[in-house]
């Protein structure tokens, strides 16, 4: 049991950090068409909807990693 745990503990680990980069990367996108194209509302409306996601996304993963540290140390 504790092998599978820490196996699914580095697999989250390595999902948060697999986000952490996509979410970067909108970020610079984001902002890069703020920059060049005022009028580009609605598109970067769904890139900011996407960042929230990502979010959600993070913080979901951090309490199932969470979850299996506890369940790590019982």
């Amino acid at each position: 049991m504790s092998e599978s745990v820490e196996k699914n503990c580095q697999n989250l680990i390595s999902a948060i950090k697999e986000i952490e980069k996509e979410l970067h990367a909108l970020d610079k996108t984001l902002w890069l068409q703020v920059d060049e194209q005022e009028g580009n509302k609605n598109r970067v409306s769904g890139k900011i909807g996407m960042k929230d996601f990502l979010l959600g996304q993070i913080e979901l993963l951090r309490d199932e990693l969470a979850q299996l540290d506890t369940e790590k140390h019982k």
